[in-house]
C-alpha cells in the first residue's frame, strides 16, 4: 500500500510541529541557556522561580543537566512571578517563615511554587514571593 503525497506532508509536518521548542510557544519572555549555566543561574539572572522556569520548560530533566543550548520560555502573559526571592541558609522556618517575612499567605506562596507539602526548599533556590496567586494552571 502506497502513501499519497498529501499523507506524507501531513506525516511530517505534525512531527515537525511536535517537536517546536517550548520558547517558540512563549508568548511573553523568552531566555537561551548561556555557557556553564545552571537552573538556579538562569533563574537569578532571568528573574524567575524555579517553579516557573520548570513550569514552562518541562523538558528539564530533575538534576538540570540538559540544559545545553537550549531556547527557554521564562513566562507567559498573565503568568509571570515578578517578586522572586533565593532562599538563605537562615531561613529556617521554611515556606511558612519565607511567606511571612514576606507578608504574604502560605497558601498562596505554596501554590506559586509547585510544593504542597513544603519539603523541597534548598538555599539557593529562587522562590516566588509574589503576594496574589499566579495563574499557572489557566490557560
Amino acid at each position: 500500500m502506497m502513501f499519497s503525497k498529501p499523507f506524507f506532508t501531513a506525516t511530517i509536518l505534525a512531527v515537525l510541529a511536535s517537536v517546536v521548542s517550548a520558547a517558540d510557544k512563549c508568548d511573553d519572555r523568552t531566555g537561551k541557556v548561556q555557557p556553564n549555566d545552571t537552573c538556579d543561574k538562569i533563574c537569578q539572572r532571568d528573574q524567575v522561580s524555579i517553579f516557573q522556569l520548570r513550569h514552562f520548560n518541562t523538558w528539564i530533566d530533575a538534576a538540570c543537566s540538559n540544559l545545553k543550548d537550549q531556547d527557554l520560555c521564562l513566562s507567559m502573559k498573565g503568568k509571570d512571578c515578578t517578586s522572586i526571592y533565593k532562599v538563605q541558609t537562615t531561613d529556617t522556618q521554611g515556606c511558612w517563615g519565607i511567606a511571612h517575612d514576606h507578608g504574604i499567605d502560605l497558601s498562596v506562596f505554596m501554590a506559586n511554587n509547585g510544593n504542597p507539602d513544603c519539603t523541597k526548599l534548598y538555599p539557593g533556590e529562587w522562590v516566588c514571593v509574589a503576594a496574589k496567586e499566579i495563574p499557572y494552571t489557566s490557560k
